[in-house]
């Protein structure tokens, strides 16, 4: 049961209930009160922090990279492309302009795509380059984002590839900060988060959804007129029947590496591994094309068999890694969500009630976009 206190001030009736505190439950409130800064809105967040990517990814803000681009383009289409990749862009920018980049940490590093001798994917890159810089610049405006710069291997203490693809306008954050930052700028514009709040079920009514909730052993009702529920992979337990699939992504990070020169986001393999520096560290993720069924899961732990895959990735690309000692390293994982057709989804379940879920592995450069679509259509709804 709850007190008199708690049903006159925490749970007071709402104008939006939000499921989930990660980055796009927090833009989707920024949102919604940067449009009606009159709104009670509360977010609920099953955790102790955020529990899905938001805060264990690997902090790329990036916008694709030219293998992953054409693969797009070939399964999607031209205009569903460069719209999402346009949003992703200014996503970034948007990013930066609200938040600040010391607050976020974010670094104006570069984005890098690497290739291994012989490998097949450089010839269709490099035949189709010139495409894919006219479809930027009319994003970006700049005339050749993408540019071959297979000298900076060597430079970046890289090995094992032979080519090598760099790009402007794409950097890396601060995970962690980022979304503090954010939670605090939601705060101060009127929004309430409950963290330790699982929400169990959503009871749709005319005028009150209902949602019931466990939180610290008991149970308790939010009433909103509108829900949106932003819980990523862990969607399909409130709403089972949507084209929605989890996707663990698992990374590793190496002890500190003196003198360490690799800078920047680096993806290769189609971008099923990613890499980049955190200072003098290596923050590497991915390998998860080599077991897709194992990895469609919500568990945040690691598998022994991926983190090989990753421990051995580091022996054979990164020149200065070395005899590395055993002890500090670290290993998290994190859950995505993917649909179909690698769009983000924007779903009425019933009257009042929406799922927004799915930026598709891209959500610290794509949320801040979506979420201006999906307060519109929660305010008109």
């Amino acid at each position: 049961m709850v007190s008199y206190w708690e049903q006159n001030s925490y749970l007071k009736k709402l104008d939006v209930a939000i499921v989930g505190a990660g980055l796009l439950g927090l833009w989707t409130a920024y949102e919604l009160l940067m449009q009606n800064n009159a709104l009670k809105i509360t977010i609920l967040e099953e955790g102790c922090l955020p529990s899905g990517a938001s805060t264990r990814n690997a902090g790329f803000a990036c916008f694709g990279s030219p293998s992953e681009l054409l693969h797009d383009l070939e399964t999607m289409g031209e205009h569903q492309v460069w719209n999402i990749v346009d949003m992703r862009f200014r996503g970034i920018g948007k990013m930066r302009k609200v938040l600040g980049d010391e607050k976020i940490g974010f670094e104006a590093l570069g984005g890098y795509e690497v290739f291994e001798p012989g490998q097949a994917l450089w010839q269709k890159v490099e035949s189709n380059l010139g495409n894919l810089n006219k479809g930027m610049q009319a994003i970006s405006g700049v005339a050749q984002l993408f540019f071959p710069a297979h000298g900076q291997i060597e430079l970046q203490a890289l090995r094992g590839f032979e080519k090598m693809i760099a790009s402007t306008g794409e950097g890396t954050v601060d995970s962690g900060q980022l979304v503090k930052c954010l939670s605090k700028k939601v705060r101060k514009l009127g929004a309430q988060i409950i963290y330790g709040a699982s929400v169990q079920a959503i009871d749709a009514g005319n005028k009150w959804q209902e949602l019931l909730v466990e939180t610290a052993g008991r149970t308790a009702i939010w009433k909103a007129r509108k829900v949106v529920v932003c819980t990523n992979g862990r969607l399909c337990r409130l709403m089972p029947a949507l084209d929605v699939k989890p996707a663990r992504g698992q990374i590793l990070l190496t002890p500190p590496i003196e003198g360490l020169r690799m800078r920047g986001t680096f993806h290769a393999q189609e971008g099923y591994y990613y890499f980049r520096n955190l200072g003098n560290r290596i923050l590497l993720g991915g390998a998860r094309h080599t077991s897709f069924a194992a990895e469609e899961t919500t568990e945040l732990s690691t598998s022994e068999e991926i983190q090989q895959h990753l421990n051995a990735f580091v022996k054979t690309h990164f020149a200065q890694a070395g005899a590395l000692p055993k002890k500090g390293w670290q290993r998290w994982a994190g859950t995505m969500a993917f649909t179909s057709n690698k769009l983000p989804l924007l779903h009425q379940q019933q009257s009042g009630v929406w799922a927004a879920t799915c930026c598709n592995g891209m959500g610290v450069a794509l949320s801040p976009i979506f979420a201006e679509q999906v307060a519109s259509t929660v305010l008109q709804g």
